[in-house]
């Protein structure tokens, strides 16, 4: 049986949803051979997948290649088994902080 809710308790959780956005209208665009377009390419591993997962390394490198980062966090929780078969990376112990 769902807990009910007051009056005042309905106006507050209200107040806080945001309103409804309407979805923005869709722009076809033509390619343009001559246009030359700069962009970033990010990848990043994690410790696991979903709601628990923790960011160990994130990389980036320009589009032409000429400019790369990357850099290691190191995770407060184990890596897992299936993220150790993708990304290689171990930690033996847990690391509380």
């Amino acid at each position: 049986m769902p807990a009910e809710i007051s009056l005042t308790e309905l106006k507050e959780y209200e107040g806080i949803t945001p309103p409804y956005t309407i979805r923005p209208k869709i722009v076809h665009l033509r390619y343009d051979s001559k246009q030359k377009d700069q962009f970033v390419i990010f990848d990043t591993e994690t410790t696991c997948t979903g709601k628990l997962a923790e960011m160990c390394q994130l990389s980036a490198v320009s589009g032409n290649g000429k400019h790369e980062f990357s850099t290691y966090i190191l995770p407060k929780s184990y890596i897992s088994y299936s993220a150790y078969l993708v990304n290689g990376y171990d930690i033996s112990k847990s690391l509380k902080r």
